[in-house]
């Protein structure tokens, strides 16, 4: 685990921690709607950061050539009749036959 994943889940600890104690004394409406409001800007802080990331990850896949896009196969070398007959005594297979067949 990465240093920041510790501290978010050590901050995720304290906090359910004081909202278990402070669940126990009664609470108003304001004070639960700022909790709830200070957990979604934790959250939104938090998938920016995560949204960050990704962009930066994608951007460097692009650049740095290990995308998908892009990529041709390599071109297949045209065999030629010596390269056949030579391929085919050495390997022992039977030229008449199908090549799905071919068998050795």
């Amino acid at each position: 685990m990465s240093n920041e994943e510790q501290e978010t889940e050590e901050e995720e600890a304290k906090e359910e921690e004081e909202g278990a104690a402070e669940e126990a004394a009664p609470q108003t409406l304001l004070e639960k709607t700022t909790k709830v409001v200070e957990r979604l800007e934790k959250a939104n802080a938090e998938l920016a950061k995560q949204n960050k990331k990704l962009e930066e990850l994608q951007a460097f896949q692009k650049l740095g050539g290990q995308s998908v896009a892009g990529i041709r196969p390599p071109q297949e070398k045209e065999e030629t009749p010596e390269e056949y007959a030579n391929r085919i005594l050495t390997e022992g297979l039977n030229p008449l036959r199908d090549d799905e067949n071919n068998t050795k």
